[in-house]
């Protein structure tokens, strides 16, 4: 499979580090590349992260080991002080979300849906939200 992805560079939306990522591409591809995201986002002093990566296809449901093994790599780069709203295709959500459960037991503040409105609402509500705000 060939890969055909685009990446939007770190865009400050209502205060929130944004990306936008879409194309089609295997998952560990998928996962390095929101993994570099929540690190950009990190290194601009940002503390709050929205990915959508919505339009990004061409694997399935992770398996609950690669949901495991994911979160630790992206709870790495936060640091525990980037908090990351994550939208991805419906069928990419566990129900559970094992993968939330895993990342806040390594320290990451995160969360996964299906759309960027219910992704930033989150993300204004779960860190107190001021525009401005960056990690100490």
């Amino acid at each position: 499979m060939t890969s055909t992805i685009t990446m939007s560079p770190l865009q400050v939306v209502e205060g929130i580090a944004t990306f936008r990522i879409g194309g089609i591409c295997r998952l560990p591809y998928a996962i390095a590349l929101i993994t570099s995201a929540i690190d950009q986002a990190f290194e601009a002093h940002h503390s709050c992260c929205l990915i959508d990566a919505s339009e990004l296809d061409g694997f399935g449901s992770p398996s609950v080991a690669t949901r495991h093994q994911m979160v630790r790599a992206w709870a790495q780069v936060a640091r525990g002080l980037v908090t990351c709203a994550l939208v991805v295709r419906p069928e990419v959500i566990d129900a559970e979300k094992i993968g939330v459960i895993a990342a806040r037991n390594r320290g990451m503040q995160c969360d996964v849906f299906d759309n960027v409105s219910d992704a930033r609402d989150w993300l204004k509500i779960a860190v107190g939200f001021r525009p401005g705000d960056r990690p100490a």
